[in-house]
């Protein structure tokens, strides 16, 4: 039954009332994005588990996070795309800057490219996980094309492979690409392979991802339900919810091969680097317990 806000009484509640009865009986109810709120998980309460606000400057606290580094998306045709320590710090004004650079080739005992491209990333992997909850951050995407931030959940459980993500699925909260192309959020399971499967969800309506913006997951046993700026955007039970622990991660994408460019991340253009992905904050919660 639909939810009645009474905002101001008596002078408009009758037609308020009106209005709701007759959506219901003449229209068919209301539209999918109202009803995914109607049927969100409630919970009343949270409990803080995990944050940072990322004060300071220099490297973000190792107690905290790894950051690691070697070629995340080589390429035997091109420039290699690197992750680096380099590529990651506090910018002295409460954020997490992750950039992306032109660099010198970073290989050249293998091959003769006369650059290559550098981003990086961090993660909490081997310090903090959790199963089922509320995560969310505060993200300000890359603003030029050829590369993408993303904000995610990972654990090694994804690459096992039975037809199901229930034993492990890669949760990707949000990712954002530079030139203002329609982010989106998608899950994975069943391994990167050929077993690989996705589900995902454009968000063809956010156009200003180089703006700050919220994004959250909040996960149950039963649903994933993603949020921007504190609305429902995608509810999805997609290879069966994971039942397994992941980490956090928070990192920069760069790839030189022809189809990513064309299909997925726009083209790359070396006046435009460094550009920057900048987090504000990080905050995990779960399930305040009743006792």
């Amino acid at each position: 039954m639909p939810r009645i806000i009474w905002s101001i009484w008596p002078t408009t509640g009758f037609i308020a009332v009106s209005i709701a009865i007759l959506s219901a009986v003449f229209l068919g109810g209301f539209s999918c994005f109202q009803k995914c709120a109607v049927n969100a998980p409630i919970v009343t309460e949270w409990e803080l588990t995990f944050s940072d606000e990322f004060d300071g400057e220099g490297q973000p606290d190792p107690e905290k996070w790894i950051s690691q580094e070697y070629n995340r998306k080589p390429n035997s045709n091109g420039p290699d795309g690197w992750w680096s320590k380099d590529q990651v710090r506090l910018d002295g004004r409460g954020h997490l800057e992750i950039l992306v650079s032109v660099v010198e080739n970073q290989n050249d005992d293998q091959d003769n490219d006369p650059k290559d491209y550098a981003t990086g990333m961090v993660s909490t992997e081997g310090i903090f996980e959790q199963k089922f909850g509320r995560f969310e951050a505060r993200l300000k995407g890359p603003r030029q094309t050829g590369w993408w931030g993303a904000f995610w959940l990972f654990s090694d459980a994804v690459e096992q492979i039975d037809g199901s993500g229930r034993d492990g699925t890669e949760i990707d909260i949000i990712e954002l690409f530079g030139g203002l192309r329609s982010p989106q959020h998608a899950l994975h399971w069943d391994g990167y392979g050929r077993a690989h499967q996705v589900k995902g969800k454009k968000l063809w309506f956010l156009s200003d991802t180089d703006e700050w913006h919220t994004y959250a997951l909040e996960w149950t046993p039963e649903a994933y339900v993603f949020f921007v700026d504190g609305k429902e955007t995608w509810r999805s039970r997609a290879g069966g919810v994971s039942q397994s622990a992941v980490w956090l991660k928070f990192t920069g994408e760069i790839a030189t091969d022809k189809n990513t460019q064309e299909y997925w991340s726009g083209k790359i253009n070396d006046l435009n680097y460094p550009d920057r992905f900048l987090i504000d904050w990080v905050r995990v919660y779960q399930q305040k317990s009743e006792n």
